[in-house]
């Protein structure tokens, strides 16, 4: 079956809200986001966020009429503290709690789509100042593509 971009992405942060250990952790927004990760720094409040973005695509060939669609995400996670940016990551229900929670939920899964199980592909730290700490998680997946 085909899908197209919205219906994965919805997939993601439906699993993703839908998640009663993300609520505990006081995540508040998990919502698409296409801006520059850094204006997150701006909209974050005390809760944690998570934002996922379309990130890029690639098709393989596999017969002159099917295709292997490639699609990768990049979440962002981000949260800030009064207290400092090791108080945002490392604290119960911080940043290094919400990325294991978030792995467990995607990785390996295939959302009840016909597509390839989640693969987590690259986590990095991307803004870490005055409190505010945001972590990017690249995943990817993938689902065949039949052309006419």
């Amino acid at each position: 079956m085909s899908y197209t971009i919205k219906q994965i992405e919805d997939a993601i942060l439906n699993a993703l809200r839908n998640s009663q250990s993300l609520k505990n952790m006081n995540v508040r927004k998990i919502e698409t986001y296409s801006g520059d990760p850094e204006d997150l720094v701006k909209q974050v409040t005390l809760y944690p966020t998570i934002k996922v973005v379309f990130s890029e695509e690639y098709w393989d060939i596999e017969t002159q009429s099917t295709f292997n669609r490639n699609i990768k995400f990049t979440l962002l996670i981000g949260a800030r503290s009064l207290r400092g940016t090791e108080e945002v990551k490392r604290k119960e229900g911080g940043i290094y709690d919400i990325l294991e929670e978030v792995y467990s939920i995607l990785a390996g899964k295939d959302l009840g789509l016909n597509i390839t199980a989640i693969e987590i592909l690259l986590g990095r730290a991307m803004y870490a100042e005055k409190g505010f700490f945001l972590y990017g998680v690249d995943i990817k997946t993938s689902f065949k593509k039949e052309v006419n």
